[in-house]
């Protein structure tokens, strides 16, 4: 199989935790062709092409990858392509999104998760079509609102932005907080939306991390935050542990695998906390490297194996 992954610089991507690496690793193992290209080396003129790097990688060696070659490659030779580009969801990534649909509509490569699904899908705004499963929350970009849903609420909230990853610019705020309205007027500055959600204090118990592949949970781990940390964050500390669903997430589990489904999303990861959606990672989940290790299995294997089936029916 000849696979790309559209990914960040590979310099920047933590060998221990990532799970772009895991996937790259494992495809070495199966001796497919892993090719890497950034957002920068894509293009299209007559074809969609990139600037692609071959590579090897092993997640036992140091360094973990080795870079075979440079050129130039149509894409629509490949496979399949894995877009596993962190956010910013911003102009310039959904620019990416519609030379990669380009590709999608002129070609047979299977691209993971579809660039289409992923303009369709907002990572913060996705699980608002799921408000019932989900803690109170507005997304606006009225500084009014933001400000008036704060005040209006009897506990704390939480503010982050709609188009950013991990722990950027998320903060904990009350109605009596002086710095309330400077980290809104920060959150919009540009046209930007935020999202203001109510805060769940169970959150110190840690959240859920649950993979989904076509559907179907295959998986979750539980980030636990270090002491006096509100924020689930790996690269803040977070410890994890293995974890399971009770029956109110399976429910919800049941639900937003359906739509994963009819939306074409071949592999998302979702957040809970105190059986409450809070998020859908369609970008670029994470996790599954540190699943593995909890459990002695190999997700690859799954992953990969319903991609070969994909492929096959492209």
């Amino acid at each position: 199989m000849k696979i790309a992954f559209l990914i960040d610089p590979i310099e920047s991507l933590n060998p221990k935790k990532d799970t772009s690496l895991s996937f790259m690793d494992y495809a070495t193992k199966q001796n497919d062709e892993v090719y890497i290209f950034t957002a920068s080396d894509l293009y299209v003129d007559d074809k969609v092409r990139a600037n692609v790097q071959t590579v090897k990688v092993d997640l036992n060696k140091t360094p973990c990858y080795k870079i075979l070659e440079s050129k130039i490659l149509d894409l629509s030779e490949l496979d399949s392509i894995f877009i596993r580009k962190d956010p910013p969801v911003n102009e310039a990534y959904n620019n990416m999104l519609q030379i990669l649909s380009v590709l999608e509509d002129s070609s047979d490569v299977c691209i993971i998760n579809s660039p289409a699904s992923l303009l369709k899908a907002n990572e913060k705004i996705y699980g608002t079509r799921f408000a019932e499963f989900s803690p109170k929350t507005i997304i606006t970009a009225s500084f009014d609102k933001a400000l008036d849903f704060v005040q209006s609420h009897s506990g704390k909230c939480v503010i982050k932005p709609v188009n950013d990853c991990g722990s950027a610019g998320i903060y904990l705020v009350d109605k009596e907080d002086l710095n309330l309205r400077p980290l809104i007027k920060q959150g919009l500055e540009n046209d930007n939306y935020i999202i203001v959600q109510e805060f769940l204090k169970k959150v110190y118990e840690g959240d859920k991390r649950v993979f989904f592949l076509e559907g179907e949970v295959i998986g979750g781990i539980s980030r636990i935050p270090q002491k006096g940390e509100f924020r689930c964050a790996m690269d803040l500390g977070a410890s994890v542990e293995l974890t399971y669903l009770n029956d109110k997430e399976q429910k919800i589990a049941i639900e937003l695998g359906k739509a994963f489904k009819e939306d074409n999303l071949f592999f998302v990861g979702i957040d809970l906390i105190d059986s409450k959606l809070i998020e859908v990672n369609v970008t670029s989940p994470t996790g599954v490297q540190q699943y593995n290790k909890m459990t002695n299995e190999i997700l690859e294997e799954k992953i990969f194996q319903k991609l070969r089936e994909k492929i096959s029916k492209n």
